[in-house]
């Protein structure tokens, strides 16, 4: 019984290149046709602050902040 995981090239899912389409498309898009498509997502509000849905509890801010710091030395930011 061979139990090893195939080496699948996701690369070649039609799933990777539909996310490759969408992330170029967002990528060529000017800055306010992005933020345009953040508050049509429900990902910020009218006024640019992220949505309650996307906004998180300070407990995990600080859990995140932890494991962002943990061996990091990338910047964090305040």
């Amino acid at each position: 019984m061979n139990n090893e995981i195939p080496n699948i090239l996701f690369e070649n899912t039609e799933e990777y290149k539909r996310h490759r389409t969408a992330l170029d498309k967002f990528r060529a898009m000017s800055p306010k046709a992005k933020l345009q498509t953040m508050i049509d997502a429900g990902i910020l509000t009218s006024e640019l602050t992220l949505t309650e849905r996307y906004q998180s509890s300070s407990s995990e801010e600080e859990a995140g902040e932890k494991e962002n710091n943990a061996g990091s030395s990338l910047p964090t930011q305040s």
